[in-house]
C-alpha cells in the first residue's frame, strides 16, 4: 500500500506540473527519495520500487509504455486526445485562404505593423491547416501574429464566428485587450462551472 501511494503521489505531482508521464528512472528516483525521507538508513530499495511499479502495472493502476510511466487515466486521455486531433486534421470541408502572402501584405498596411519572417510563416501555417500550435516565449510576437491571423480570417470569412478562449480569467481578459475581441475562459466555452481565475484540471477536461 505504501509503494502504491508513493507511485501515485509522484505521478500525480508530475501531472500537476504539466507532465503526462515520467520515465521509469525518474519515477523510481522520486519514490525512493519520498519513501526514505527522514531515514538515516535505507528503508526501501530502488529494486523494491521497480517491483512495485510492475505490480501496479499488472493491476492496471498505472500504464508503462517503454520507459514511460503513466497514471492509467492520463494514458487514456492522451490516446483519446491524439485520436481526436487526427480526426480533426483529416476532416473534410476545411477551406484554405488563397494568396496568403498578399493577404498578409494588406494586413500589414491595415494594422500598421510589419511581420518578421517567422511570424509571416506562422500566419500562413495557421491559416492553411485545421489545427496549429503556435509557441514562443514572452515578447516573441505571438500576440501580433494572432492579430494578423484574426484579421485575415475575419476578412476571408466574415460570416463565421471566432471563439477566443484562455485557461484563466486573467489570460482571457488580456487576450481580449490585445486583440480587441471578446475572449472567454475555457471553463465558460466548455460550459463548465468553476473558478474563472483557476486553470482547468485534466478530469474537468
Amino acid at each position: 500500500m505504501r509503494y502504491s501511494g508513493a507511485i501515485n503521489y509522484v505521478l500525480d505531482e508530475a501531472r500537476v506540473s504539466g507532465h503526462l508521464f515520467l520515465s521509469v528512472d525518474e519515477t523510481v528516483g522520486q519514490c525512493y527519495e519520498l519513501l526514505n525521507m527522514g531515514c538515516d538508513d535505507e528503508v526501501v530499495s530502488e529494486e523494491e520500487i521497480r517491483q512495485a511499479i510492475s505490480n501496479e502495472r499488472v493491476e492496471s493502476r498505472i500504464y508503462v509504455e517503454g520507459s514511460r510511466v503513466y497514471l492509467s487515466y492520463e494514458r487514456m486521455c492522451e490516446v483519446k486526445s491524439a485520436k481526436r486531433i487526427v480526426s480533426m486534421i483529416l476532416q473534410e470541408g476545411f477551406t484554405k485562404i488563397d494568396d496568403l502572402d498578399s493577404k498578409i501584405d494588406n494586413a500589414e498596411r491595415t494594422l500598421h505593423q510589419r511581420l518578421a519572417p517567422s511570424q509571416r510563416n506562422a500566419v500562413k501555417l495557421c491559416l492553411s491547416h485545421p489545427i496549429s500550435i503556435m509557441t514562443g516565449g514572452p515578447g516573441s510576437g505571438k500576440t501580433t501574429t494572432l492579430r494578423f491571423i484574426l484579421d485575415i480570417y475575419k476578412a476571408a470569412f466574415p460570416a463565421n464566428e471566432v471563439l477566443l478562449a484562455a485557461p484563466t480569467g486573467r489570460a482571457s481578459r488580456r487576450m481580449a485587450e490585445q486583440t480587441g475581441m471578446y475572449a472567454s475562459t475555457l471553463h465558460s466555452a466548455l460550459g463548465l462551472v468553476t473558478d474563472e481565475d483557476s486553470p482547468l484540471n485534466d478530469k474537468e477536461l
